[in-house]
């Protein structure tokens, strides 16, 4: 038998706000059957820190455990 008391407080507490904003530039060369796309994109550049989780630990402490600061990405990719 499995019962949950009306008065206990199951799931009730929600992560901090979450925020983040990405920018990405594109550069697309178009062939006859194919193309070719250059991209830059620059993750979190609010700076943001962003919970991923937390991490418990065996000594009873919790650690917030963050999503990366900011980073920049650059590729290639080719469509056929």
């Amino acid at each position: 038998d499995w019962a949950v008391e009306e008065n206990q407080l199951i799931n009730t507490v929600r992560y901090p706000i979450y925020s983040r904003l990405d920018l990405r530039i594109d550069r697309r060369y178009i062939y006859d059957n194919w193309s070719l796309v250059l991209f830059l994109d620059f993750w979190n550049v609010l700076f943001r820190d962003n919970i991923w989780g937390y991490q418990y630990n065996s000594n009873g402490t919790i650690e917030e455990v963050l999503q990366f600061q900011a980073m920049p990405i650059g590729g290639v990719s080719f469509e056929f």
